[in-house]
């Protein structure tokens, strides 16, 4: 299943700040809450996949 509710422009998609940080999911480093949405970050949890 894909969730596009945070899909977006590179450069213009936002997380939201209220992003669960759960541990049980393995984020990229550089997602924070609010924080930019990077095309590295959605690589990131394919490769996990």
């Amino acid at each position: 299943l894909i969730d596009f509710d945070w899909s977006g422009r590179v450069g213009e998609a936002w997380y939201p700040a209220d992003i669960s940080m759960d541990m049980s999911i393995v984020w990229h480093d550089e997602v924070k809450r609010g924080g930019l949405i990077a095309k590295e970050h959605d690589l990131h949890l394919l490769k996990l996949l």
